[in-house]
């Protein structure tokens, strides 16, 4: 079956992502310094959090720390599969594959495959991009992952 994908793009991050998904706003007032939206497929979210952090000494590798500490307050059993540094659109990124217990989306406690995207764009805004779905159906996904991670667009 034939995916047909929108782009969304707010605030300069753009990605493409499947027709029939939902667009979630997690809080009514998202402006261009901080926000968090969802897409939600069946049995698949991708999450797009962004926040502006004015800290100069912030790291994308201290930014990464802060992020697996609050992963592992969530899920004490996190283990890191794989970790690549990458570049998109001339901005620094580490894409992490890691498996953890569900929490959130999923009401019972399962493993899960989750990964993230970290960036800094030229603005000082630290983005995230997070996966998640059951690692059982990692493979069903992989073609709509790999669209929407090579679809993604950081405008300066």
């Amino acid at each position: 079956m034939k995916e047909f994908f929108e782009k969304l793009c707010l605030y300069s991050i753009c990605i493409d992502f499947p027709r029939d998904w939902e667009l979630i706003i997690k809080n009514r007032h998202i402006n261009f310094n901080e926000g968090e939206v969802n897409l939600l497929g069946t049995d698949i979210l991708i999450g797009i959090i962004w926040r502006k952090i004015n800290d100069s000494s912030m790291t994308l590798e201290k930014y990464e720390e802060i992020i697996l500490k609050n992963l592992r307050k969530k899920s004490k059993d996190l283990k890191i599969i794989k970790r690549d540094f990458i570049e998109i659109c001339g901005h620094k990124g580490i894409l992490e594959r890691i498996e953890m217990k569900s929490f959130g989306i999923i009401k019972k406690k399962r493993k899960i495959d989750h990964t993230h995207l970290l960036l800094r764009d030229n603005d000082k805004r630290f983005i995230i991009l997070y996966l998640s779905t059951l690692p059982e159906l990692r493979e069903k996904y992989s073609n709509i992952i790999q669209k929407m991670l090579s679809s993604i667009e950081i405008k300066s």
